[in-house]
């Protein structure tokens, strides 16, 4: 049970004390492998200059273009979603019939183009297939092509500050006890517990505001690592949770990654979420099980996959129960920095009681500090992540679809499109 004020004589455990019967105190956490914080060491770390910090964001162009209309064998003008990166001279290879098309020009949204190119064939291109850019052509004395520049896209985030407070009254310093003879100590290393797994929780889920507290003095917050991952959200069907969804969902975070960095995730997820990869991979896998056997069962703390390596961390926060107990959050470890405006450290009254006027030893732990997770599109939430779907998915394939019959699949092979995937709302 936590008491607010000072830790008096009657404070702690019952039998604590040397005239009590006991001489052990058991604690309860919440069980986990490390929470993110403690991680921080081995994130990027770097010092902030303001309460506000500011960093740009600048996604790689696939030059991948989906068709907005369908384009009949003969017709030379393309309509395209987006052409903000096509140029006169760039060839493109239509994913659906493998037909090669090289651009002549570019009047908004509609492109001419020269078909067939390469007796690769002129085809019917429908709408909603994608054309993947193979390159530049240009003819010899031809004029210089024209450029393009990627705009970097803005950011930012607040620091918080955060104050934890630990107290001792000189009566109680003075009682005898069989855990410590320094409650004084021992109630600041407590402090310092709560006070990291405040920054914990703001690191992940900040909301970020400005204003002011009930005195006028300004307040802000964080937003957190959470409410910066926008782009990969969502809530898994009720049926349960597919073999075939989960890869889905590890192929589309593995397909972008931080230059320079390594291709790794962090997952971090409760219990539950626990429970339910490893049935869906008992399921889906074979082991034998021979009189040699000493040990039984299935280790998916880290998880190989074709794309990239998962780890999955434990996190106490997600054993509390609650909806964030169904939850995983996938991060790019090398995405996340710390901004720290001020460390972590002590404010203490602690001289006998001299200092602040009360027969008490009193201080505080004070840090401010925020958070950057870059990238944002190498991270993703998932929600309702609570049972396996065990179910074997037949999609009927002969042979591998065309794009069109899975337009955001991208690869063209039979399996399951990002629509069975419900975006989570907000």
């Amino acid at each position: 049970m936590a008491v607010k004020g000072v830790f008096a004589s009657d404070s702690g455990g019952i039998n604590d004390r040397v005239g009590d019967f006991t001489h052990a105190i058991c604690r309860t956490y919440p069980t986990g492998d490390a929470p993110l914080f403690a991680l921080g060491s081995g994130m990027r770390r770097v010092r902030a200059m303001d309460t506000t910090i500011n960093w740009d964001e600048m996604t790689y162009f696939s030059d991948r273009v989906k068709v907005m209309q369908d384009l009949e064998g003969d017709c030379c003008t393309i309509t395209l979603e987006d052409t903000s990166t096509v140029i006169s001279g760039s060839i493109y290879e239509v994913e659906c019939t493998g037909e090669v098309i090289h651009v002549l020009g570019v009047m908004g949204n509609e492109v001419t183009v020269r078909r067939g190119v390469g007796q690769t064939g002129r085809f019917q291109i429908p709408a909603g297939s994608y054309i993947q850019k193979i390159g530049t052509a240009f003819a010899e004395g031809s004029e210089a092509p024209k450029g393009y520049v990627q705009v970097a896209y803005p950011r930012f985030n607040y620091t918080q500050i955060f104050k934890n407070g630990f107290g001792v009254t000189r009566t109680a310093q003075a009682i005898r006890r069989h855990s410590t003879n320094n409650l004084y100590a021992r109630n600041k290393g407590e402090a310092m517990q709560q006070h990291s797994a405040d920054i914990e929780r703001a690191m992940i889920w900040g909301v970020r505001s400005y204003g002011m507290d009930s005195e006028g003095r300004k307040l802000l917050t964080m937003d957190g690592i959470n409410r910066q991952i926008q782009t990969n959200r969502w809530t898994m069907p009720s049926t349960g949770v597919s073999l075939e969804i989960l890869n889905l969902i590890v192929k589309i975070v593995f397909s972008k990654n931080i230059k320079g960095k390594p291709n790794e995730r962090l997952v971090f997820c409760g219990n539950d979420v626990v429970a339910v990869v490893q049935d869906i991979v008992r399921h889906h896998t074979n082991y034998d099980v021979s009189h040699m056997t000493t040990t039984f069962g299935m280790d998916i703390s880290k998880w190989k996959t074709p794309f990239g390596m998962l780890t999955f961390v434990t996190h106490p926060l997600m054993n509390m129960g609650g909806p964030k107990s169904a939850e995983m959050y996938i991060y790019h470890p090398g995405a996340i920095t710390q901004h720290w405006l001020r460390d972590t450290r002590p404010e203490e009254n602690n001289k006998n009681g001299t200092r602040n006027g009360i027969d008490a030893d009193q201080g505080h732990l004070v840090s401010e500090l925020s958070t950057s997770y870059a990238c944002e599109i190498t991270g993703a939430l998932v929600y309702n992540f609570c049972k396996p779907d065990l179910r074997k998915m037949d999609y009927g394939y002969k042979t591998p679809p065309c794009c069109s019959d899975a337009p955001d699949c991208g690869c063209g092979s039979a399996g399951p499109t990002d629509a069975e995937l419900k975006m989570a709302g907000g």
